[in-house]
């Protein structure tokens, strides 16, 4: 957007809305070019976010900086993603930072396996498990990269034994970021051999 922003013309007389989500992740270099990038185009911007739920990937904390600086906003507190009383009540819990209480009211409903074969087994099961019309519902959520490959693999070969899944594997390459800093990215220290940069821009 901001590359967009910097090669279109100026025209006094546009007036535009961006509305920037998640906008607890924005540093504060990146924070300063989409205002002066408003300022030259005419555009009112509306921050979406929440300050305690998604850290910025760069340096500073924009959004925090500009409330405690003044910046007009409105909170919304009333949760509508929860339809199940119980689970509201947790995530009530959560809010109000009582992380016990929260466990407890789902406690009835959480599967814990230490052994990780064992639990990325389950969680494929689980999804497998499932009727054919519910599975193109149903999100599998992992934190970890490793674990998302080997889960993917585990669900691709009982799919594979159902029938559902057939013919040659069709590879491809898929590229996961290294998570460097803009610093880092700088650095060649920080990279290794096999790494492959990928510019987002001419130069």
């Amino acid at each position: 957007h901001l590359i967009d922003a910097r090669n279109a013309p100026n025209n006094p007389e546009a007036k535009e809305l961006w509305v920037v989500d998640e906008v607890s992740m924005v540093g504060n270099k990146q924070a300063l070019h989409l205002l002066r990038a408003a300022e030259r185009h005419n555009a009112r911007i509306v921050f979406v976010g929440d300050e305690d739920q998604l850290p910025s990937i760069e340096a500073g904390q924009a959004f925090g900086l500009m409330k405690r600086s003044g910046l007009a906003f409105a909170t919304m507190d009333e949760i509508k993603r929860q339809r199940d009383p119980m689970t509201l009540k947790a995530v009530q819990d959560t809010v109000r930072r009582n992380h016990h209480g929260a466990l407890d009211k789902l406690k009835g409903n959480i599967v814990s396996i230490s052994e990780r074969k064992e639990r990325l087994q389950a969680v494929a099961d689980a999804y497998l498990d499932l009727p054919a019309n519910e599975r193109s519902e149903a999100l599998v959520l992992t934190p970890s990269n490793v674990d998302r490959v080997e889960l993917a693999e585990r669900i691709r070969q009982g799919l594979r034994r159902e029938g559902v899944l057939t013919g040659d594997d069709a590879p491809s390459t898929v590229l996961v970021s290294r998570g460097f800093t803009s610093a880092q990215q700088k650095e060649a220290s920080y990279y290794e051999a096999g790494d492959v940069v990928r510019f987002g821009r001419r130069y």
